[in-house]
């Protein structure tokens, strides 16, 4: 049997109410909502109330309209309208039709009595400062050096988002190959140097550091340039003490 597209009823005898709606399979449909209501898990409590109430034979399933499926949306709505079926006293239906239903009067003063009064709860500290990191580097966020410390200290160690994660070789390898080369400012390095103070470093980690820095040419450039300063420094010593005596003669 071929399926046929329009718009049915679920019709109270006892009481005349309806409950309209649309199906590309009228016949299909039919059986789904008898289903769900045999079984009382029917999404429209309203209906299920009434099925519950008054049995299974009091209600009919009829065919209100054949129409193509473009027109399913059009003709659910005008005929919902037509029956006032959101209205309580005339149906069962709880928005107005259509792929973009419309909330009946009825459903939104429930809605709305629903939400009267209710006040959302505090949020925990840990949502509070997600929020902010949220909000980090968005224009008309400015964030005080206080919060950020707040927020650097809220994400450390095992509160980190990546505690306990693996990266792999190939991961850090690209990490460490896009940070060569890169010149950090004597400002960045003054706060790097500040967030390390107090930040105990085990021997392990020494030794790390220290087998890493072996061979290192930019350490031996680094005591190279110190070395300069200092020589300089002792020449200019020289160079003024020497002036010194010439102007004294």
């Amino acid at each position: 049997m071929s399926k046929m597209s329009g718009i049915y009823s679920i019709t109270n005898t006892v009481n005349g109410k309806r409950n309209i709606g649309q199906s590309m399979d009228i016949r299909n449909r039919w059986n789904g909502h008898r289903g769900q209501l045999r079984r009382g898990f029917h999404p429209n409590r309203h209906l299920q109330a009434a099925w519950n109430k008054h049995g299974e034979d009091a209600f009919v399933f009829e065919v209100l309209e054949h129409c193509a499926p473009e027109n399913l949306d059009e003709a659910e709505s005008r005929l919902i309208a037509a029956y006032r079926t959101t209205d309580r006293a005339h149906g069962y239906n709880m928005m107005g039709g259509g792929h973009a239903p419309r909330h009946s009067e009825e459903s939104r003063r429930r809605m709305s009595i629903a939400k009267l009064g209710k006040k959302r709860g505090p949020h925990s500290e840990h949502t509070k400062m997600l929020m902010r990191v949220a909000k980090l580097g968005k224009p008309g966020h400015p964030q005080s050096e206080a919060t950020k410390a707040k927020i650097s200290k809220a994400f450390r160690g095992s509160k980190s988002p990546n505690w306990g994660r693996h990266i792999p070789a190939s991961v850090r390898l690209k990490i460490s190959q896009s940070e060569t080369g890169k010149i950090i400012s004597d400002v960045t390095r003054a706060k790097m140097s500040a967030a390390r103070m107090g930040h105990p470093v085990s021997q392990e980690t020494r030794d790390k550091i220290r087998k890493a820095l072996m061979g290192n040419t930019n350490g031996a450039k680094h005591r190279e340039g110190a070395d300069d300063q200092e020589t300089c420094g002792c020449s200019n010593v020289i160079l003024n003490t020497s002036l010194g005596e010439r102007e004294s003669a």
